[in-house]
């Protein structure tokens, strides 16, 4: 399964968003889907621990980030 796939089932299975993933871009705001810091940082644990990663506190601290598009990026590049 590729890493981009995975993201997205686990976004659908923890369900932080108020919608279905299914009408998420890539590139939307998650923000503007329901995701809200305490949604955001059980994601991100949840990603951490899938993947064996760890979020740098500079992907932490930029406002940008909140894509799937950005999650997917960060995630390849620590896996590679």
């Amino acid at each position: 399964m590729q890493v981009q796939d995975r993201i997205r089932e686990i976004i659908n299975n923890l369900e932080v968003l108020d919608v279905s993933i299914d009408g998420v871009q890539d590139n939307d705001d998650l923000e503007f889907h329901g995701m809200n810091s305490l949604r955001w940082v059980k994601l991100l644990v949840t990603l951490e621990k899938e993947f064996g990663i760890k979020f740098d506190d500079a992907f932490l601290m930029k406002d940008d980030n909140n894509t799937i598009k950005e999650l997917v990026h960060y995630v390849e590049a620590m896996i590679r």
